[in-house]
């Protein structure tokens, strides 16, 4: 029947399942979904971009760097 709406804040449930302050842990966890293929495929590629970009970055700066390091000012 559920909660009686004024215990969840007038979120009136069908049944105890629904009811979001009454849920268990256990059915939580049991509804959640697992990555699927394609959602697994779309992070692969996207976390190649990102770190392939961040890689190529670092390998073109030290090819071809701002100031060329024999007019660097030397401190010491």
């Amino acid at each position: 029947m559920g909660c009686g709406g004024s215990v969840c804040g007038g979120f009136v449930p069908i049944d105890q399942s629904t009811c979001p302050r009454h849920t268990s842990s256990a059915q939580i966890h049991r509804r959640r979904k697992r990555m699927n293929g394609t959602a697994l495929a779309v992070m692969v590629v996207a976390l190649s971009i990102v770190w392939g970009g961040l890689i190529l970055s670092i390998i073109h700066l030290t090819k071809n760097p701002d100031i060329d390091m024999d007019k660097v000012p030397s401190d010491h």
